[in-house]
């Protein structure tokens, strides 16, 4: 090939660059950079599910998405179209991103499952308890539930090892062919969208709980009050300029802000236990009827479900091999069930059978400590939605 054992001289650094103009540099750049660069996909952000052509287009900048969220297309040099795609190791490295080759220990793997996976759904939990027929049944569920996610999950990794896929879709197209990969992109297009709009209602519903707490029940009549408005400044005020990002460093640290703001209504089903006076209903020990045990496993499944994210999570790992992943799967699964089994073991003891099917409707809304419970879900909900926002885009 051209080029081989020729000395490649590496550009000088600059004399008297000190570190602090560098990073003043870097700071004051950031936001225009976000604005006006090509879409970067590092593979820290859970909605990696893009294909490795596309995902690589959008790298290198054969294709980029303006900001009227339309692809634009830039000159594609010939020379590469005639490149094999699987003949070398080279080809098969080269659709692995920057972030890949640095790569994430088995920890990070397991916050990143953890962080996809805990969401609003923890509110449900409680009401499910009560259906499921008690503590201890819904945890003997929620067991079953995990042996079977977490198989899943080992077998998602192990295909993807055989052909070295790093996205959910590339997995699918090597193992199912092109017609379950359109098929599965057309699934992930309709939950994106079906998700975007249940984060604007459980916007509106907390903000409907604060104003109801404090101003009555005939709030809704004052049309700065009323969700239609509330929703709408929400989403122009906090949704809409996150979304315009085309850089998703920014993302990354609204992501974790939105997890941590999520451990709140888990703190806080724990704290009304001991401090909330309420007579709770009867405690049930059983199901009612084995409907109920079925009605539940939707509302756990769903709890623990990480599987779009699994593969490019196992392709970031520093060290790729299914003992590592595995570590991360265990434990990922083991905080989530703590996590949960807290929620919902309080809330639904709190309550009884009279526990509300949201948790949250069952706390007054003037407490201090419930109120910082609402800006934490609405936080929570501010920070995803851009996410998967950007996915169905």
């Amino acid at each position: 090939m051209p080029g081989l054992g020729k000395e490649v001289n590496e550009p000088k650094p600059r004399v008297g660059r000190t570190r602090q103009q560098s990073l003043s540099e870097m700071s004051s750049s950031f936001i225009h950079e976000s604005f006006t660069s090509s879409v970067d996909f590092p593979t820290y952000i859970p909605w990696q599910t893009l294909s490795s052509d596309l995902s690589e287009k959008l790298k290198h900048g054969s294709i980029r998405i303006n900001r009227s969220n339309r692809v634009e297309y830039t000159t594609i040099h010939e020379e590469g179209e005639r490149v094999p795609l699987l003949d070398d190791q080279d080809s098969i490295s080269s659709v692995k991103t920057e972030a890949v080759h640095g790569g994430a220990s088995w920890g990070v793997a397991t916050f990143l499952l953890v962080n996809t996976a805990l969401g609003a759904g923890v509110l449900n939990y409680p009401a499910a308890y009560n259906r499921a027929g008690g503590v201890y049944v819904a945890a003997g569920i929620q067991v079953v539930i995990l042996l079977l996610l977490g198989a899943t999950m080992l077998v998602l990794a192990r295909c993807s090892d055989l052909n070295l896929d790093n996205t959910y879709h590339d997995v699918l197209l090597s193992m199912c062919g092109k017609r379950a990969q359109q098929l599965s992109a057309l699934s992930i297009l309709f939950s994106c969208y079906g998700i975007c709009i249940t984060f604007l209602v459980i916007v509106g519903d907390q903000y409907d709980r604060l104003f109801a707490s404090i101003f009555g029940n005939t709030f809704c009549h004052t049309w700065y009050l009323n969700r239609d408005f509330t929703i709408l400044i929400t989403a122009v005020i906090c949704i809409l300029p996150m979304s315009y990002f085309q850089r998703l460093d920014f993302l990354r640290y609204a992501s974790t802000l939105g997890l941590f703001a999520m451990l709140y209504p888990v703190f806080l089903t724990v704290y009304e236990y001991y401090m909330l006076d309420v007579v709770p209903g009867r405690i049930k020990i059983a199901p009612e009827t084995a409907v109920d045990v079925f009605t539940v496993i939707p509302v756990f499944s769903f709890a623990y479900q990480t599987h779009e994210i699994v593969v490019p999570v196992y392709s970031c790992m520093r060290n790729r091999n299914l003992r590592e992943f595995t570590k991360a799967t265990c434990l990922s699964m083991i905080i989530l069930f703590f996590i949960y089994c807290m929620a919902g073991s309080f809330g639904y003891l709190t309550f009884g059978t009279r526990v509300p099917p949201d948790i949250m409707q069952g706390y007054g809304g003037k407490d201090p400590v419930v109120l910082i419970c609402i800006g934490a879900l609405v936080i929570k909900m501010v920070t995803t939605y851009p996410q998967i926002l950007l996915c169905g885009r």
